[in-house]
């Protein structure tokens, strides 16, 4: 399959300001100049970053409050939540406290510090020993806010996000396959639906996700997914706990599939920068294309709703099919997903609610089925396809709901 890269944003971000101002921090542990003056500056330096970061993490929580999130900090809360982290070996306590409270005028020549001049050693490590408590607390907030925050919380980030992707490629990508393909058929959607789904899953993307249990395994049905596959593709050995782990996130609505947006964005946001780039972009790749395919079946099955024949497409007809949907006997292009027997019965019932004189001629083409009449007699010899017919009846008549 082709690679299909989205373009993504790597502009500022708090997430990097954070890592960089823990790097500077390690930085000043590592300085091996005993001289006073670069000392005096980088944590003059150090001073002014942790306030600027505090007021945005700050600004970032209020956006948490409101249920919007831009970005992932992604950064280690078990160890950043703790100040003797951010302390690192302690020389930068030690080495300003050791200066005894000097004045930094005897340090600043730059007017770029002039106004600090009358701060001491002393005045800067309390301001970055206090910015860092600040920081420890505030970060504390944004996990726990996150960790509690609603699915709604999670499917709002994860739009956010698929909004910056460039589309252009799978659009691309999707519009040389219908092409490919020639006559575009429901069927053939269903198909390429089933093969992105495939390809998304062999990239084992959910891989950090609970290990699926037995139930989950034996729920998987394989060879309903091969019936759509390519006749020489090859499943991975690991295919199948895959499918289980994906059907975690997702439901069915007839034939499209419906991703769960909340579970989607949760899962992506927890595990954003442990993925690499590519793997981020395989879940707006799925999306996109799968919005794509479910695009065209929607225009399909709108289509086939023009296509019922005429005595089909009544006001009184339409009451009827929107009753056998809601009881799962008929998907939303009006097909049947009953047995032989009672798709005849259901006919049958339906016809007669209708006054349709000649019913297996109208339902055989329309559901391109064959010896209706004689499955309808054979229903009539069956327990079961008569307590169908039972349940048909009440169904129409209003008294089953």
């Amino acid at each position: 399959m082709e690679n299909l890269n989205f373009k993504e944003t790597t502009s500022w971000s708090l997430r990097k300001e954070i890592i960089n101002f823990d790097e500077a921090l390690t930085a000043f542990d590592r300085m091996s100049t005993d001289a006073d003056i670069p000392h005096v500056y980088f944590s003059l330096c150090l001073a002014s970053w942790v306030s600027d970061i505090n007021g945005l993490i700050r600004e970032y929580v209020t956006d948490l409050d409101t249920g919007e999130c831009d970005e992932v900090l992604g950064i280690d809360f078990q160890t950043m939540t703790k100040k003797e982290y951010w302390l690192k070996s302690g020389k930068l306590e030690s080495y300003l406290t050791s200066m005894n409270g000097k004045p930094l005028r005897d340090y600043l020549s730059s007017r770029l510090f002039k106004t600090k001049a009358e701060m001491t050693t002393d005045d800067i490590f309390r301001s970055i020993d206090e910015g860092v408590s600040e920081m420890v607390e505030l970060l504390k907030e944004v996990k726990k806010k996150t960790m509690e925050a609603p699915p709604g919380f999670y499917e709002n980030f994860y739009h956010r996000m698929m909004a910056r992707q460039d589309r252009e490629a799978v659009t691309a990508a999707y519009e040389d396959w219908t092409m490919g393909v020639g006559s575009l058929s429901f069927e053939l959607l269903k198909d390429k639906q089933v093969l992105t789904v495939a390809e998304f899953l062999k990239k084992q993307v959910l891989r950090y996700t609970q290990i699926p249990s037995q139930w989950e395994i034996d729920n998987v049905c394989l060879e309903k997914v091969r019936r759509h596959l390519p006749y020489d593709y090859v499943l991975p050995e690991e295919f199948k706990k895959c499918c289980a782990r994906f059907r975690r996130f997702i439901s069915w609505d007839d034939d499209i599939l419906v991703i769960d947006y909340g579970k989607f964005g949760h899962y992506l946001f927890q595990y954003y920068y442990t993925f690499s780039e590519e793997e981020r972009q395989s879940f707006f790749h799925l999306d996109t294309m799968l919005q794509l395919i479910h695009r065209d079946m929607a225009e399909m099955m709108s289509q086939e709703t023009t296509l019922l024949p005429e005595v089909l497409r009544t006001e009184e007809a339409m009451v009827l099919w929107q009753k056998a949907m809601s009881k799962g006997w008929v998907d939303k292009r009006y097909q049947p997903k009953l047995s032989l027997t009672k798709s005849a019965v259901l006919a049958f019932e339906m016809a007669n609610r209708l006054g349709i004189q000649d019913r297996w001629k109208i339902f055989e083409q329309f559901w391109n089925r064959k010896n209706m009449r004689s499955n309808y007699n054979n229903a009539l010899l069956q327990r079961q396809s008569l307590r169908f017919q039972d349940e048909v009846k009440a169904l129409f008549s209003g008294t089953l709901r």
